[in-house]
């Protein structure tokens, strides 16, 4: 799905530092797998569930309930939003539609870190109010180029890219089910051998991917 910024995730991981690893999966994670439904977003994330007061936002656990994530997802267009505050002048902005670079800084290749909090925070608006909007699309482009060359993302960028796809997976799913290492003993094998997948030092083999898709009901795809 295309998240359409790092930031609440990035913050979230400095902010809780222990859950710090399952913040990041999750964000590889649905990044990288276009879910169709939340039927099929529930078989590998299952405390997904609706946002009571907003349409089209949804709930989800992290770090074993320790944290709750708040975002807008459209399983149509492929989109994941995590919840910003929200400002009451960004209406104006949104009036200027027609002169949108006079408007929108951001989007005339502005990389200070004020237009860029703007830029933000206009997203957060369309979402809530106006979310066919294609001025979304375009905001979307500018945030991914900044936040993929920005020194304050580094960190954030290098630890994801570090991350195989499949270690998010698994690691998600060791977070959402609440699972120790061992209790993966029938699909992949001892707790060491867990501990260096989720590490790098090792990688998950064809056997212990169709294990864990019999098991969980995921796609063997996801994991690759």
């Amino acid at each position: 799905m295309h998240v359409i910024s790092k930031e609440p995730f990035e913050e979230a991981a400095k902010r809780y530092p222990n859950d710090s690893l399952a913040i990041r999966a999750l964000y590889r994670l649905v990044r990288e797998t276009d879910f169709s439904s939340p039927a099929e977003m529930r078989t590998l994330i299952p405390s997904l569930d609706n946002f009571k007061y907003r349409n089209k936002w949804w709930v989800l656990d992290v770090g074993g309930n320790n944290l709750r994530v708040i975002a807008y997802i459209n399983f149509v267009n492929k989109r994941f939003y995590g919840e910003q505050r929200m400002i009451t002048d960004t209406a104006k902005a949104i009036e200027a539609t027609k002169q949108l670079v006079a408007a929108v800084p951001f989007l005339g290749g502005s990389s200070s870190e004020s237009d860029y909090r703007e830029a933000m925070e206009l997203v957060d608006y369309l979402i809530e109010n106006d979310d066919e909007n294609p001025l979304i699309d375009f905001l979307a482009s500018k945030i991914a180029d900044y936040e993929d060359n920005s020194p304050r993302f580094a960190e954030f960028n290098k630890a994801i890219a570090e991350m195989p796809v499949g270690v998010a997976l698994l690691r998600t799913l060791i977070d959402q089910h609440k699972l120790s290492y061992s209790d993966l003993k029938d699909e992949i094998g001892s707790k060491s051998l867990v501990s260096q997948i989720l590490s790098g030092q090792r990688s998950l083999t064809i056997t212990h991917i169709k294990a864990l898709s019999a098991r969980f009901g995921v796609k063997p795809e996801w994991f690759l």
